[in-house]
């Protein structure tokens, strides 16, 4: 039973009822697949708890297929703890081996350089090459930038980073509670950490990225919630594979905010026709993306062609 629960473990994929998972499937062929944390290749749910395997990109004879077992906008020690504990392999994939100023993680931790005049993002100077066995998360004495080279404390830029961090936790432990006063916690996160000034986080970093996914659930106001999307949107495009499915959702997203606006009854022919071509040009790339990692037949390209 031991034996049987660690291969379920490993090797089972989650099934998915429209966007929620009902359980967990064994799939032989599926299985085979190994991680990537720049997967060539995404799978979904078909009728009858069957699974079907897309590639996104072009793959080449001899080219292994990979998919992703996690969220790819995770910060890459949180990914190799993740897999290592879930999994039980290191990863030792082509971005997770890169140095972070080289890599796309490094978009994920970045933070602006201490000197006013450099546009460049700091990182923490880390050990790269770990095995399985001797794999603990870094402790990090230094960050360097990659452009002029400061190099600076930990203790000085890591103030902010957890000053950040502990204005997200709060607001999402107040999020269902006091949501007015959730949204009051993220602004300040953005005013004080999101700024282009010395030693605030990259546009990119991953405590931004959280903040503006928990803050398009808690605003009422459509406008606001667009623009939070549409930087989500840029964030993950620059990051993880361009045809990704959780990019399609999220161009969704944008293309029926836009429908929302376009049911008011005071709007002019201007925003009207603003607010209609907004909502093509995002479900059309919702579309493509759908076609390509579902393909044309399934429910949910169906939806969106409909729309459009």
């Amino acid at each position: 039973m031991v034996g049987l629960a660690c291969r379920i473990n490993s090797n089972a994929h989650g099934i998915l009822d429209g966007k929620q998972y009902i359980g967990f499937g064994l799939y032989i062929l599926l299985s085979m697949a190994n991680h990537s944390c720049s997967p060539n290749a995404c799978y979904h749910t078909r009728e009858h708890s069957t699974i079907a395997l897309r590639s996104f990109t072009d793959i080449q004879p001899g080219d292994e297929i990979t998919i992703s077992y996690l969220n790819l906008y995770l910060p890459r020690e949180y990914r190799r703890q993740h897999l290592l504990k879930t999994k039980h392999f290191l990863c030792q994939c082509t971005r997770c081996s890169m140095p972070l100023e080289k890599s796309r993680d490094g978009l994920l931790e970045g933070v602006t350089c201490g000197k006013t005049e450099c546009s460049g993002l700091m990182f923490p100077l880390s050990k790269q090459n770990y095995t399985c066995e001797d794999f603990t998360p870094s402790s990090h004495n230094l960050w360097m930038c990659s452009l002029c080279k400061l190099t600076l404390e930990s203790s000085i830029v890591e103030e902010k980073i957890e000053e950040a961090s502990a204005l997200l936790d709060s607001a999402s432990e107040t999020s269902e509670i006091n949501p007015e006063k959730a949204v009051d916690l993220l602004n300040q996160l953005f005013n004080y950490y999101g700024q282009e000034k010395p030693l605030q986080l990259g546009s990119h970093h991953s405590l931004l990225f959280n903040a503006r996914e928990l803050l398009v659930t808690l605003v009422s106001d459509i406008y606001n919630s667009i623009e939070h999307t549409k930087k989500i949107i840029t964030c993950l495009e620059d990051v993880i594979p361009k045809l990704s499915p959780e990019i399609a959702g999220y161009y969704w997203n944008v293309g029926t905010m836009y429908e929302k606006l376009l049911e008011g009854s005071d709007l002019s022919q201007d925003q009207s026709s603003n607010f209609l071509e907004n909502k093509h040009r995002a479900l059309e790339a919702c579309y493509t993306i759908q076609c390509v990692t579902l393909g044309k037949e399934h429910e949910w390209t169906r939806k969106t062609e409909q729309k459009l």
